[in-house]
């Protein structure tokens, strides 16, 4: 886990002041109001304490600058939030203590993949949740506390073809996948039993189409910046040249100078929405006798209070993760074990009831089930989130994507922001600005049935990148009759859930051409972006077992498994290995396959 600090977004700048020391840390904020946030931090630079409104947040580390433990307090509620870890020698987490002193421990194969996790004894006694891998690294069964498996199935490209919920032989949930050959999901049939959607693209790969049989469900229409003009019995969808969208038949919309939606209305009923000076969602004013849904956010960006009508909730997080949720005196209503992938719930805990959550391919949660193994909650949903049936009575906040769903607002809380189904797009800029392109507002390419967005920012990334190397005599090789070629560096780029994008690649050591220096680089400048965006891009079969944002988290640590265990460099890659090879071994233990170009020797290197 790391602890991070996200400054504003240079669009939003003008709205508070940032203070930063001669290191050019980050030491303080100050607001418009003259409220303010400071952080405090150790000699390595590792962040220790953070204050502002809302409370306290204090971090301690190991020697290794791992994260040991956090304690949070809250200015608005009279108790504590503390949470401790601890690793392995190679860094992997064996064990999670959360607030209320519930021990979730961890246990890992030989090549670093979560084997076993057991939960807190409140949630399942002594059970705990297994997960097997075949050779590429895929996740091939998640079993249970309450013995129901789950089974995934893949084509030879790593793509995924079903995802099965079982008791025995008998599958009480799931989905079965149609791929083509550019990885889209081309079809999607409930299990065990139901109607197959099948799904149409434009060139773009933004979806335009879903039909069930000989019926039209859902048709969409998008402009050349992706903005929706049209979908089933809906057109037209009106937008502005800031890409805001300002009216539909039935509902107008209004903005502020930062691109927030202010008011949304439906004839003579009005949903008005502030703001504050990170432009986060401060409250909603809902039509009627609604009333008025209010939200706090720590200095991290993590949502932790809640009050509505309904009740008072407050969040306590384990990184991105929400573990825990009491009412407005402290008392505990729900706890939730996660893996350590951002929004993969395992399990719930509520009114002294344990939920088990399962999950389809796109990490959407479509049933519970209860201690017994018997389903408890169903849930289906159109492309873009919007719940479409429910069954049962538990209250689960987790749904599409396994983000949290709002009921009051009908929104969906993705962190840095939110989104609302009906429109399929969030309701407010994306913070990381002309990074995402010109459209601030869509929601993943308008690519709803393959991609996630976490962290409503950019999505999560892979490029397989090419380039040729420059024409020394140490960059160009004799190929038979060929003549001499230029040989080809091959290496990955991965943009992460923050929008921060790395470089995984591999080469010769500046002080010996012999020795091989790799790892993961981040790419922090405009002209280190611009020649990465400049290189050749090339096809990279993912797995779509799993998504993109996992799939970037298991490069990184792919990338820094390997890093510096090839000690010999050859450019050729004959006798020893070189960049492509680097970049093949770290691609295949995630899954993935890479299609070098002709001329990227050493890609077939095998140490």
């Amino acid at each position: 886990m790391e602890v991070r600090v996200l400054p504003g977004s240079p669009l939003f700048l003008s709205n508070f002041l940032n203070h930063n020391d001669q290191l050019n840390r980050l030491t303080g904020k100050t607001y418009p109001d003259s409220t303010t946030v400071n952080y405090t931090y150790d000699n390595d630079s590792r962040l220790t304490q953070v204050n502002d409104p809302t409370g306290t947040y204090q971090f301690t580390f190991d020697n290794m600058g791992r994260l040991t433990g956090t304690t949070t307090s809250y200015t608005f509620l009279a108790r504590n939030f503390t949470a401790s870890y601890a690793y392995d020698k190679a860094s992997n987490r064996t064990g999670f203590t959360d607030p209320e002193n519930g021990a979730t421990s961890y246990v890992y194969d030989t090549l670093n993949r979560l084997q076993t996790l057991t939960p807190p004894s409140a949630f399942t006694g002594s059970g705990n949740f297994g997960f097997s891998y075949d050779a590429l690294s895929r996740r091939t069964q998640m079993t249970r506390p309450n013995n129901l498996v789950t089974n995934y199935g893949y084509d030879n490209l790593s793509h995924l073809l079903s995802v099965l919920h079982q008791s025995g032989s008998t599958t009480l949930d799931g989905a079965s996948y149609g791929v083509d050959n550019a990885g889209n999901r081309t079809s999607r049939t409930p299990q065990p039993s139901g109607t197959a959607s099948n799904y149409t693209y434009d060139p773009i790969y933004e979806l335009t189409q879903v039909t069930q049989g000989g019926s039209t469900t859902e048709s969409y229409t998008y402009d050349p910046v992706g903005n929706r003009l049209s979908t089933l019995g809906v057109s037209p969808y009106n937008v502005n040249t800031s890409n805001e969208l300002t009216s539909t038949p039935t509902t107008t919309y209004t903005y502020d100078s930062n691109g927030n939606t202010l008011t949304k209305a439906v004839g003579s009923n009005a949903t008005n929405y502030t703001w504050d000076f990170e432009n986060r969602l401060a409250s909603v004013t809902l039509p009627g006798s609604g009333g008025t849904v209010s939200f706090k956010y720590d200095p991290f960006g993590r949502r932790i209070y809640k009050s509505s009508s309904s009740g008072t909730s407050v969040y306590a997080y384990d990184g991105d993760n929400l573990i825990e949720e009491t009412n407005a005196s402290g008392t505990v209503v729900a706890r939730y074990s996660q893996t350590e992938y951002v929004d993969e719930p395992l399990a719930m805990l509520r009114s002294g009831t344990t939920s088990y959550f399962h999950t389809d391919g796109l990490g959407s949660t479509t049933s519970l089930s209860n201690a017994s193994g018997a389903l408890a909650q169903t849930y289906t949903y159109d492309s873009f989130g919007k719940r479409v049936t429910s069954s049962g009575s538990l209250t689960n906040p987790f749904q599409y994507t396994s983000r949290e769903l709002d009921d009051e607002t009908s929104l969906y809380y993705f962190r840095a922001r939110y989104f609302d189904p009906s429109t399929g797009r969030f309701i407010s800029e994306d913070p990381l600005g002309w990074d995402v392109g010109p459209n601030y507002y869509s929601y993943v390419d308008n690519s709803p049935l393959f991609l996630i967005d976490p962290s409503g920012l950019a999505p999560c990334k892979i490029d397989a990148k090419c380039r040729a190397n420059r024409t020394t005599p140490l960059r160009v090789i004799r190929i038979g009759t060929l003549g001499i070629v230029n040989i080809k560096h091959c290496y990955i780029g991965v943009t992460d859930a923050n929008g921060d994008t790395s470089i995984i690649s591999a080469g010769p050591d500046r002080n010996d051409f012999h020795k091989m220096t790799s790892g993961v680089k981040p790419v922090k400048d405009s002209d280190e972006k611009n020649n990465f965006n400049k290189d050749k891009d090339l096809k990279l079969k993912c797995s779509n077992g799993d998504d993109p944002c996992h799939q970037v988290d298991c490069l990184v640590a792919a990338g820094k498994e390997y890093q510096n265990r090839f000690p010999v460099y050859d450019f050729r890659g004959q006798k020893a290995p070189n960049s492509n090879s680097f970049t093949n071994q770290v691609t295949q233990a995630c899954g993935l396959t890479y299609s070098f170009p002709r001329f990227a020797t050493g890609s077939g290197f095998q140490p």
